[in-house]
């Protein structure tokens, strides 16, 4: 979601749907291990522990992880619906 104009103090919400709790963990080390060789690190994170809603916050941009029940549940993408979308599937699921 770029939140550029929409959001003062963000710029993107990158949004992820896995498909367990350990699916999250990984995406989420994955995430942090790639931007910290790269010199980027996180600000904080929330949600690691239970894996069910993963936040990464690297300041301007923040990195939802979540269950499918949670994504729907909270409906992020409605709460910022002025924002621009831009949707990228997983090649193993976009065949259904």
């Amino acid at each position: 979601m770029d939140l550029t104009g929409v959001s003062e103090t963000l710029d993107y919400f990158i949004i992820v749907t896995g498909s367990s709790q350990m699916h999250n963990k990984s995406m989420a080390q994955e995430i942090i291990n790639s931007l910290k060789k790269k010199g980027v690190m996180m600000s904080h994170s929330e949600g690691y522990p239970e894996g069910e809603w993963i936040l990464l916050d690297y300041g301007s941009v923040i990195v939802h992880i979540f269950m499918e029940d949670m994504r729907r549940y909270y409906q992020l993408e409605r709460l910022w619906g002025d924002a621009k979308f831009t949707y990228i599937q997983n090649s193993r699921t976009s065949n259904k």
